[in-house]
């Protein structure tokens, strides 16, 4: 075998490797469906509640859990709609709320998305309950363990156990793997 040749096979090796290893993870995050029933509790140090909008907003050191899913950012905009038939959304003590059925989350500033395996950082992210799927932009990175993967963007699609990174124009996904 010449030296080109053993190189072209270390890069397929490489990409394969890559591939099997990478996306598994990008996967695993998107399984972290947010189940209904679970509640999501809300700690920041400001709400404002808009009930003319819709619309309930978070501010200061806002920490979002749901199941084994946690969310920390600046500011969380929770859009919401009221079942049919069903009375206003009334906001009880200690934070708890009642017959809200979320249409939509905005994180914005210094967002983490953590499981028990992983974390996601960006500038802000979007969750779309009805399409079950969590967008990620700004300069995000996805990290389990010591392998990392950045680009401009990340979409997490939970009920198709599907990630995609993306960067904006003339840039590239960089992946830093560690095979097990």
């Amino acid at each position: 075998m010449n030296g080109c040749s053993v190189m072209r096979k270390s890069i397929l090796l490489l990409f394969l490797i890559s591939c099997c290893t990478v996306a598994p993870g990008v996967a695993a995050m998107s399984q972290q469906r947010v189940v209904p029933n679970d509640p999501i509790r809300i700690q920041a140090d400001r709400l404002e509640a808009y009930n003319d909008k819709a619309l309930v907003v978070f501010a200061g050191k806002v920490e979002a859990l749901q199941g084994s899913m946690v969310i920390t950012c600046n500011r969380l905009k929770v859009y919401y709609r009221q079942p049919d038939g069903e009375k206003k959304a009334t906001i009880k003590e200690k934070g708890a709320v009642d017959s809200w059925q979320i249409e939509k989350m905005e994180a914005e500033g210094a967002v983490v998305i953590r499981d028990e395996l992983r974390t996601v950082t960006g500038d802000s992210a979007t969750f779309l309950n009805s399409e079950q799927k969590i967008i990620i932009t700004g300069a995000t990175t996805m990290q389990e363990g010591r392998s990392k993967i950045s680009g401009g963007k990340i979409t997490l699609l939970l009920d198709e156990n599907k990630g995609i990174v993306e960067s904006p124009d003339r840039q590239r996904v960089s992946a830093t793997i560690y095979p097990k």
